[in-house]
């Protein structure tokens, strides 16, 4: 007993000719299919965990290859916020920008000013259907070039913004002019003068104690 498998048939219908049909066929539709494993795909051996410092400009890069004519996207997930688009960007937060060099596969979003609160995860997305994307981490710190640590900013964002640095145990050696440099606003410097109190005291017991002996 024999089983017959069914047969499906594809008819074709064009004007001009069985050869002419199949030439536009496989123009119009066969070369435009992409071949798998060519399609634009991200590097992930690139770096994907990103530390910055308060107040230092940093730069979150992804590689994208055989991009062809797709574009690349920076996403921020805490709100879901499109940054840039391309070489453009579309935020008003003007700390952020996209760089990118022309033949190359480095996309770069640009964060100055960065501060604690742009700590979170990044997305490089690239426009295919649907998007692909690939995720990077970055982390904002605070710079505790001293042992001794005690070093902390508080910003506090209203009608006007202020922003207080503070240095516990502070010494001698963190005197100096500390400048303030808002994003969209002239920066402001001050002078601090650290004066060592122990060596003030000492000063002033020996002065006490020459004075006691020409009595």
């Amino acid at each position: 007993m024999s089983t017959s498998l069914p047969t499906l048939v594809c008819f074709i219908i064009c004007f001009g000719g069985i050869a002419s049909c199949l030439r536009n066929f496989r123009t119009d539709f066969l070369e435009e299919w992409p071949t798998p494993g060519t399609g634009p795909h991200f590097d992930i051996s690139m770096q994907s965990n990103f530390t910055g410092l308060v107040g230092k400009t940093v730069h979150l890069v992804c590689k994208v290859k055989n991009l062809g004519n797709r574009t690349v996207s920076w996403v921020r997930h805490r709100d879901i916020h499109l940054l840039t688009v391309g070489r453009y960007t579309y935020t008003s937060d003007q700390r952020f920008e996209a760089l990118h060099s022309p033949h190359t596969e480095d996309w770069t979003l640009r964060i100055r000013y960065p501060q604690r609160k742009d700590s979170g995860i990044y997305e490089c997305q690239i426009s295919t259907t649907p998007p692909i994307g690939h995720p990077v981490y970055l982390t904002i710190v605070i710079n505790f070039d001293s042992p001794r640590g005690g070093i902390s900013l508080v910003t506090e964002k209203g009608p006007e913004t202020t922003s207080r640095l503070m240095i516990q145990k502070a010494v001698p050696s963190d005197s100096g002019i500390y400048r303030c440099e808002p994003s969209n606003a002239n920066p402001s410097s001050i002078k601090v003068h650290v004066v060592n109190e122990n060596l003030k005291y000492k000063k002033c017991l020996t002065k006490i104690y020459d004075e006691l002996k020409r009595c």
